[in-house]
């Protein structure tokens, strides 16, 4: 299984990643050239990957007890960035993200975006409420990436 999910990531690290085609800028950033994301350090493949972003969440949300993960998809070798800190090499995973407010109630799942470089989450867009920039452009990150059910199957 690892093999397979090893020669899909390198097929997509040829020219398609998470964003490339048809996303144009992301985050207001130029997307990297092939020749940058083919040398990119993309990190080792995060078996644990929904360990790794709940660990992360726990830091972020009100009530991390409270929280609903759903919809999981990659995780996938991509990138994200900005203008202010570059580029973020690594394994992209989307995820819908729904937890309890300050008043106890449940906010509605909201769609998140991660890179994650040898077990440690380096970007994150989406979610709560930190890194919070809409749903169009968690969207447009998370349009390309396979459902995760689909990669481990395979």
């Amino acid at each position: 299984m690892k093999l397979f999910r090893m020669i899909i990531a390198g097929m997509l690290l040829m020219g398609v990643g998470i964003c490339i085609e048809g996303c144009g800028a992301v985050g207001g950033i130029k997307p990297p050239t092939p020749e940058q994301i083919k040398a990119a350090d993309h990190g080792i493949f995060p078996d644990n990957f929904k360990e790794v972003i709940a660990a992360y969440m726990d830091d972020i949300l009100i009530d991390p007890e409270s929280v609903r993960y759903t919809n999981w998809k990659g995780p996938i070798i991509g990138w994200a960035g900005d203008k202010l800190r570059g580029y973020f090499f690594g394994y992209g995973v989307c995820v819908e993200i729904n937890a309890r407010n300050k008043m106890g109630g449940y906010t509605g799942s909201k769609p998140a975006f991660f890179i994650i470089h040898n077990g440690e989450v380096q970007y994150h867009t989406g979610g709560f409420p930190r890194g919070s920039v809409g749903e169009d452009r968690v969207c447009k990150l998370c349009e390309n990436v396979p459902d995760s059910e689909e990669i481990a199957v395979k």
